[in-house]
């Protein structure tokens, strides 16, 4: 669940996605008052192969059913790979997101 002013780097989609946003508001590449998308809750999107999106945020707490079908290519100002999020660091992150709770506990 994406928190007020939580946001998405520059980012290409290496494989096509889709979206629902459950509740909250997503502005895509800097909303609709920048010539980007505003999603508003019970909006559904779908994102292409190869699409870039330049910034992503959420203005105000919200919740995201994101389907990727390929990894994502986060970049630098540079436009340099700086991060790519695919199947095997979802589970990475799920793992030490689990030994965190654990930890905790």
């Amino acid at each position: 669940m994406p928190r007020r002013g939580a946001a998405f780097p520059t980012h290409t989609h290496l494989g096509a996605g889709e979206y629902y946003l459950v509740s909250g508001v997503m502005e895509v590449r800097g909303g609709v008052k920048n010539g980007g998308v505003t999603a508003n809750a019970g909006d559904y999107g779908f994102e292409p192969n190869g699409i870039v999106h330049d910034h992503t945020e959420f203005p105000v707490p919200s919740v995201l059913y994101f389907t990727n079908f390929g990894p994502v290519n986060f970049t630098d100002e540079n436009g340099r790979t700086a991060y790519i999020l695919d199947w095997r660091e979802i589970l990475r992150l799920e793992v030490e997101s689990e030994a965190s709770v654990q930890k905790a506990a």
